[in-house]
């Protein structure tokens, strides 16, 4: 059958005849919709540009035309159009699907950054926020936290322990309880090339850099051991 004949078909039944505006007969049908096979498909009526909204017609065989569904297709012209156009092609990076899949699975870890900014006193920001970030830059392996929070050493997770609490206790000698897991990291950081600025002595550490309290750009105040908030013996170490 061609369009002709199909449009005959269609002026037989007033309730199509009303709503057709122009046949696009089977063989002349864009590649998506040829899954209707015993379909043709008019332009509705209602719709002021053509190809924009369109009804599928099945013929009977008794060769009346019947309404089987409105579907919202392109044109022929316009698909064809489009199919001519060339597809962008993306070049070649052999590490691009390694570099996604390592992104992927260390950003549930790297998510404390924001609690550091968030929670820490202001004058702990900076050397918490410094000493967590070279702490992720180091081999996953040898040192690292989960998703909890709990720090990971050599693939093994201490129970109960807390990079955060760690981290404070680390830069400030105004945390007097020793958080859990606190030594092994103190342990590891005396064998990395960490900044010395970033750690606080304390009596009986195994470190042997100078620290305390970072309280002013210039400097910073170290409360020696034995002695009260209220009454402090200071020292100013100039970087």
């Amino acid at each position: 059958m061609n369009g002709y004949e199909l449009e005959c078909a269609i002026r037989s039944n007033p309730c199509i005849r009303r709503r057709v505006k122009g046949v696009l007969a089977k063989n002349n049908l864009p590649k998506d919709i040829m899954h209707y096979p015993n379909a043709y498909i008019v332009n509705n009526h209602t719709s002021d540009r053509p190809g924009e909204h369109w009804i599928a017609i099945v013929l009977e065989n008794n060769g009346r035309a019947v309404m089987a569904q409105e579907l919202i297709l392109i044109s022929k012209e316009r698909y064809e159009r489009l199919m001519k156009q060339p597809q962008p092609i993306e070049p070649t990076d052999p590490g691009k699907d390694e570099r996604m899949k390592n992104d992927h699975e260390e950003k549930p870890d790297n998510n404390f950054t924001s609690v550091i900014g968030n929670s820490f006193p202001h004058n702990l920001k900076k050397h918490a926020t410094e000493l967590y970030r070279f702490v992720l830059a180091q081999d996953k392996d040898v040192v690292n936290h989960n998703q909890q929070g709990e720090l990971v050493l050599n693939g093994g997770t201490i129970t109960d322990s807390n990079i955060l609490d760690i981290i404070k206790y680390t830069v400030s000698t105004l945390q007097r309880k020793t958080p859990v897991g606190s030594k092994e990291f103190q342990d590891l950081l005396h064998k990395l090339d960490v900044p010395k600025r970033l750690i606080a002595e304390r009596k009986g550490s195994s470190l042997t850099q100078s620290g305390g309290l970072f309280v002013k750009g210039n400097g910073r105040r170290d409360i020696l051991p034995g002695t009260s908030n209220k009454k402090e013996n200071i020292r100013w170490l100039k970087y």
